[in-house]
């Protein structure tokens, strides 16, 4: 149980949860351990626990039955008046989303080729749930079977101890990194980003309002990530113009992501990886969607991995999303958003550096 002992900040601290408030749970069989320990601590405040656990026996079953579009509906449905669950109606006043890593659940199953119309579908309604105003957060999970598989024994206890630390982080230390970056978004107009492997990129803020997330609720978005540390825009989508560069080498590929007035035209690497790079550009199906979120990670306890939200939450790396961004006060609707993360970028709003190869500076 790689939660134990954090479960009641997740519900006390993070969720906020409070008395006869209806909490619901949406998570899968990897999870049990962790939604067993989020049950006790919901009860420890008198509030009501709802849970919906999916296991991959469902999912598949469903994704066979009905199709990935209406799969993906029942297991994420879109909130309007109550959360509905095959004929179980339950109404919540806050909810819990526990993700996996990324292709790690159900991707080895008989509906491969349905996966990825399920995901897409997925996603969107859990962007619905975000614009709907229903608080909540989303607690990523990466200690199932299939992530000790990825790493080694030291690697995977070493992952384990950044994301506890992560999640156990003082909001307070976190808050304090946000309220100096906070105030440059605000009232920044352009900003620009460069490195020394390739990154060139510029686009304009005026007239967006900035976000940041300690990783508990109360702040502009219904949602929050847990662990979070972040401050993140939605830059005005037609002015992005240029390369920005994912350079995590855990990933196992360095490629380029080129943007002319807002759109994702091109992929750009090395010869090496230039194969790979496209061909995983074009399997996640971005190409010609728009930049959508700009963010810079605020928690000093994360680091770049390769898994969850950690990465984009180390304290000085950046990402750029691409889709949807109408929660974070864009224009754009899209079924989808992803989030790339670099590292020792040169940011600057307005000719001001705020960071210097990756250091905040302000």
């Amino acid at each position: 149980m790689y939660y134990r002992g954090l479960e009641e900040k997740i519900i006390k601290d993070c969720l906020m949860a409070g008395e006869k408030e209806n909490i619901l749970i949406c998570g899968n069989d990897f999870a049990c351990d962790l939604i067993e320990g989020l049950q006790k601590e919901i009860k420890k405040v008198n509030a009501i626990d709802i849970v919906v656990n999916w296991s991959d026996k469902i999912i598949v079953n469903l994704m066979k039955n009905l199709g990935p579009s209406s799969a993906a509906s029942r297991v994420m449905p879109v909130f309007k008046d109550f959360f509905q669950f095959l004929h179980m109606e339950k109404k919540a006043d806050k909810i819990i989303i526990i993700l996996p890593p990324v292709d790690n659940y159900i991707n080895f199953l008989s509906v491969s080729s349905s996966l990825q119309l399920f995901e897409r579908i997925y996603l969107a309604n859990l962007l619905q749930l975000q614009l709907s105003g229903v608080p909540g957060i989303i607690l990523d999970y990466p200690f199932d079977t299939n992530t000790r598989r990825m790493f080694s024994k030291e690697a995977f206890d070493s992952l384990i101890s950044v994301y506890r630390n992560s999640i156990d982080m003082d909001f307070y230390v976190i808050k304090a990194l946000n309220n100096k970056l906070m105030p440059l978004l605000k009232h920044g107009k352009e900003v620009s980003i460069s490195s020394d492997y390739g990154t060139e990129l510029t686009f304009m803020i005026e007239g967006r309002t900035p976000c940041e997330e300690e990783g508990r609720l109360g702040f502009q978005t219904s949602f929050c990530q847990v662990p979070g540390g972040e401050v993140f825009i939605s830059p005005v989508e037609e002015t992005v113009n240029g390369i920005y560069v994912i350079d995590i080498n855990s990933y196992g590929f360095n490629f380029g992501l080129k943007f002319k007035d807002g759109i994702l035209v091109d992929s750009v690497s090395s010869k090496e990886y230039e194969k790979d790079a496209r061909k995983i550009i074009m399997d996640m199906g971005i190409f010609g969607e728009k930049a959508g979120e700009f963010g810079i990670g605020t928690n000093p306890a994360s680091i770049p991995l390769l898994t969850g939200t950690i990465s984009e939450k180390a304290l000085g790396t950046l990402h750029i999303a691409i889709g949807e961004n109408r929660p974070y006060g864009g224009n754009h609707a899209s079924p989808i958003h992803y989030d790339f993360v670099s590292t020792c970028n040169n940011v600057f709003i307005d000719g001001q550096k705020i960071i210097e190869s990756g250091k905040i500076i302000v």
